[in-house]
């Protein structure tokens, strides 16, 4: 059993466009076998009181503030206050005590305000779970390493857009930023 004094669930991309607009040019075709994952870890971080955080893309309707190749290939998708934005129902926030973080870029750190949110809550481990493994997942979970947070990557929790990238991309997690584990080895659901 794992410790969670001090640790924080970090819930990434769970949103519409990502998982249920069939449509959007991000969408992930595995993410929605990985929300009952989810909704089963969040319940029970919730049950022992700790933060629930959702990192949510969030784009301006013109992209104007996208990455350079969702300008160049005029990707529109998680535009503000629409409904790709919003978080699948599952997960929707059931209360004030779930945070939501707005992000531009692929990193949950970038201009988020999330640093200062783990140090104002003394965070110092974070268990990973949300979409991409290999993209939004792993540039948030390599600035965390970066700020030295112990890290814990829900492989049941964690999806790609391909097996093959999402598998190589947990053997580098275990391999160099911390533990890949299953989620029942914390909950016990």
């Amino acid at each position: 059993m794992f410790s969670l004094s001090n640790a924080a669930l970090l819930i990434i991309d769970m949103q519409n466009d990502f998982v249920s607009n069939r449509l959007s040019p991000v969408f992930i075709p595995n993410a929605s076998k990985i929300t009952k994952n989810i909704v089963k870890t969040r319940f029970f971080f919730k049950l022992k009181k700790k933060k629930v955080i959702h990192i949510i893309t969030s784009h301006p309707r013109d992209i104007s503030e996208c990455g350079y190749m969702d300008r160049k290939l005029k990707r529109y998708y998680c535009i503000d206050n629409s409904e790709g934005e919003r978080i699948v129902p599952e997960l929707a926030p059931a209360d004030k005590n779930e945070i939501i973080l707005k992000k531009k870029l692929y990193s949950g750190f970038y201009e988020t305000g999330l640093l200062e949110l783990l140090q104002k809550y003394q965070i110092k481990k974070l268990f990973f779970s949300g979409l991409t493994t290999g993209c939004c997942v792993s540039s948030t979970a390599r600035e965390a390493y970066n700020y030295n947070f112990e890290l814990f990557f829900l492989a049941d929790c964690l999806t790609s857009s391909s097996k093959t990238a999402h598998l190589a991309e947990l053997r580098f997690f275990g391999k160099s930023l911390g533990q890949v584990i299953d989620s029942r080895q914390i909950s016990g659901f």
